[in-house]
């Protein structure tokens, strides 16, 4: 029994761990749900209005998926805001396709409008990106079905039902309350910090192999870093000094685990004494068990161990051991108070839809780098302006009869890619999921037999599952959605082989469609977002040297260093976005070695700058203008270098200067913390 109960235990700590916050599992549990609520009450309202129980329930579970994503981490208020627009935006998009209803060059046409007008409206927001969407679906959906403009009330008032069952769901099923939203982020980040503690004992151990030691331990490390900046975005709506003193505790929690992976990558795998490892292991165990007695005997059996048998690692054994130490004081205790000039907070980085951003914020720059006369929405219309008629034109070739969903694929993959690279992964994994997806909804199809309850059973597993995995992999998504799809038609009695590889054809025809506009009109490369992403990260860089130097050199500078930081994190989660689509993206992420090499030197850079950080805001302001003079040293050394002249592995211009350099200020300046008189020191 125990021995289950310590599964159960470990199996959900990987959960948590691997859905910062549980947000993937509130965005799917909210999707689903809303589809259920809805395809309930529309199995009733639909034939009243006069809409086909089964038109009506597609309809609602579009609008639940929809609106799941857009109301993703927004508060109760606004989520309610926002859904009132729903009806709106469906109305934007049906009414023209009903008007347009046997006239078939018209339809053409409004498809290409209606997308360009979505990848417009953009511009105005995340609400706005779901109120676009919305009103191509609904175009799509309209046509899709055949309404006429007789039954285009009908459709609306489903459209509201759906709606309104959304409503329901968000805010009575599922509300939004952010301090448990909070908490969940929290047990994440302790999770991570027991998944990195987990890895470290199997490096010690010999389990995982000296050549992949440090590889796993970058990779445990950065997945930290992740947590920490949705977390620091969550801090801001719990009041100032709240989430100044947030951001404190995080910091050194953080960097006691980032201290212990540094100082166990540095053992040389194989050479510890067996009693020395098995008592390290024994250390690792205990705090990873969160068992705090077991903990500090532990530490002192490794301390014993190393001082009755030393050798040359003696001292990095100790390291290890004092690391440990700080990492047990640290992870369980109440946020500590912040020094009063980080009293004023703000968030590092915005959250868009309740995450991690994309690679905006580097193509936005690669455009500033070229001058660009267009903005990135207006390229994003152009590109849609081609690759629409485009995907039409070949689509209809194949079959004029299902040509729509060639420009469904189109549209979707030229939603939320930016760069070659991107664009190229999505649109493999629109393919790659649509083969999975027909292949299980043939398998679904046989198994459900045509019964009802079985049907909806796997439909709402489908939603469930397509809305949890959206984040890991688009393919997993697409396989949900074409699996749905499959049942669908079967319902619907067009199920057959022929279909099915008709829509695998039109897919890929919509999907190489938007690959070869992406990669031919107003292209950003890959390679100049990384770039672009580079320069970022050392700009970042300099600006929290800056800060330093100045808090070290003037009494009345009181920047928020903590706050350089984080945003030099952010940067750093910059880089290995535009770094997934040329380091070899899997299914699940970065894949190639070199990739893998090139993220872990920027990773230890900014380890190395929150340490520095993390030192200067203990220091009494103006109190050490000499080690001023090293930050202003090390600021002309990193950013002397020209960007672009990167080499072959990708690593930043200037990066091993700066890795040293930023080691060694690091280490005078825990010196200086460690000595500083307290009359010296920032009050907390």
């Amino acid at each position: 029994m125990r021995t289950v109960r310590r599964s159960a235990v470990v199996t959900w700590r990987g959960r948590v761990a691997a859905d910062p916050g549980l947000l993937r599992l509130r965005l799917a549990c909210l999707a689903m749900l809303a589809v259920a609520l809805s395809s309930a009450v529309l199995y009733v309202v639909g034939p009243a209005v006069g809409l086909p129980a089964v038109v009506a329930m597609l309809l609602g579970g579009i609008i639940g998926m929809i609106g799941a994503f857009a109301i993703a981490s927004r508060s109760n208020v606004d989520a309610a805001f926002t859904l009132c627009g729903f009806p709106l935006a469906a109305s934007a998009g049906a009414a023209p396709a009903a008007l347009f209803f046997g006239r078939p060059v018209a339809q053409l046409v409004g498809f290409v409008v209606v997308m360009i007008a979505a990848v417009y409206v953009r511009r105005f927001g995340s609400r706005w990106f779901s109120y676009g969407m919305l009103a191509w679906l609904l175009y799509f959906f309209t046509t899709f079905i055949r309404i006429t403009p007789a039954r285009l009330a009908s459709l609306l008032a489903v459209v509201v039902t759906a709606t309104g069952c959304l409503l329901v769901v968000v805010l009575v099923l599922v509300p939004d309350r952010p301090a448990r939203t909070r908490a969940a982020l929290r047990r994440s980040f302790r999770a991570r910090i027991l998944a990195l503690l987990r890895t470290a004992g199997d490096v010690v151990s010999g389990e995982i192999p000296g050549a992949q030691a440090e590889g796993r331990l970058h990779a445990r490390t950065f997945r930290l870093v992740e947590v920490a900046l949705i977390l620091d975005a969550y801090l801001a709506h719990s009041g100032h000094q709240a989430a100044a003193a947030g951001r404190h505790g995080l910091f050194d929690a953080e960097l006691a685990a980032e201290d212990l992976a540094d100082a166990v990558g540095s053992l040389p795998p194989g050479r510890l004494q067996p009693p020395i490892r098995d008592a390290l292991v024994a250390a690792l165990h205990a705090l990873t068990d969160s068992r705090s007695v077991q903990v500090q005997v532990a530490i002192g059996e490794l301390r014993l161990a190393v001082d009755a048998a030393p050798d040359e690692l003696s001292a990095v054994v100790r390291a290890v051991a004092d690391a440990l130490d700080r990492l047990a004081l640290v992870v369980d205790r109440p946020d500590p108070a912040a020094p009063g000039h980080l009293g004023n907070y703000e968030s590092a980085v915005e959250l868009y839809l309740g995450n991690l951003p994309g690679s905006t914020a580097s193509v936005l720059d690669v455009l500033a780098n070229r001058g660009a006369r267009w903005s990135l929405n207006t390229r994003l219309c152009l590109q849609t302006a081609v690759a629409a008629p485009l995907a039409l034109v070949l689509g209809q070739q194949l079959s004029p009869q299902r040509y729509y969903w060639s420009v469904l694929a189109c549209f979707l993959v030229l939603t939320g890619t930016l760069t070659t690279g991107e664009a190229a992964t999505k649109g493999l994994h629109r393919v790659v999921g649509t083969v999975a997806g027909l292949v299980a909804a043939t398998i679904a199809v046989y198994v459900t037999a045509k019964h009802d309850a079985a049907i909806v059973t796997v439909m709402l597993v489908c939603v469930f599952l397509g809305l949890y995995f959206f984040r890991v992999s688009y393919a997993l998504m697409t396989f949900a959605v074409t699996t749905i799809m499959g049942l669908l038609y079967d319902v619907l009695n067009e199920f057959s082989d022929r279909l099915l590889l008709l829509r695998l054809a039109e897919t890929t025809i919509g999907a190489g469609s938007a690959i070869v506009v992406v990669l031919l009109v107003l292209p950003v490369r890959t390679s100049d977002a990384r770039d672009a992403a580079q320069a970022a990260f050392l700009r970042q860089l300099d600006a929290l040297l800056a800060d330093v130097r100045d808090r070290l050199s003037f009494p009345e500078r009181t920047s928020n260093l903590l706050y350089d930081a984080r945003r030099l994190d952010s940067r750093l989660h910059q880089l290995a976005l535009v770094a997934r689509p040329a380091g070899g993206a899997t299914l699940t992420g970065l894949s190639s070695p070199s990739a893998l090499k090139a993220l872990a030197r920027y990773a230890a850079v900014a380890y190395r700058a929150r340490r520095l950080a993390a030192a200067v805001i203990t220091v009494a302001p103006g109190s050490r203008p000499e080690l001023a003079e090293h930050c202003e040293a090390l600021r002309q050394r990193c950013l002397q270098p020209a960007v672009g002249t990167h080499d072959s592995h990708g690593s930043p211009p200037g990066g091993q200067d700066v890795h040293r350099l930023l080691d060694d200020l690091g280490q005078v300046l825990d010196e200086l913390g460690r000595h500083e008189a307290s009359s010296q020191r920032v009050p907390t």
